[in-house]
């Protein structure tokens, strides 16, 4: 009987046991759960900023283009205001030397 009484705490123990193990496991997949919600929140939030750098690195090319656009179309005003310049100087300079031949 004693042996008997010994078999049965053991496996009263070992139930015990089992059942805080298996209490245990329930918290950690619980825990394993949150952390998977969490990874997946942050993977969401990874693509979004993935997204948001994406749209302002077109940005930022398309303002170079049109920076670049516009710094042509005033080079070429440029251009055009130094040739206009520079002939009005030299009809200036003819009308002065027609004037100089006159008065000769």
């Amino acid at each position: 009987m004693n042996q008997l009484g010994s078999i049965q705490q053991f496996l009263e123990l070992v139930r015990q046991e089992n059942y805080q193990k298996s209490q245990l496991i329930t918290e950690l997949n619980g825990q394993i759960e949150l952390m998977q919600q969490y990874i997946d929140e942050q993977q969401n939030e990874i693509e979004e900023l993935k997204n948001k750098l994406q749209r302002a690195y077109n940005n930022m090319a398309e303002v170079q283009d049109l920076y670049d656009e516009q710094r042509k179309q005033n080079e070429a005003l440029i251009e055009q205001w130094i040739s206009r310049f520079s002939s009005q100087q030299k009809r200036v300079n003819a009308a002065i030397e027609i004037a100089k031949a006159e008065l000769v």
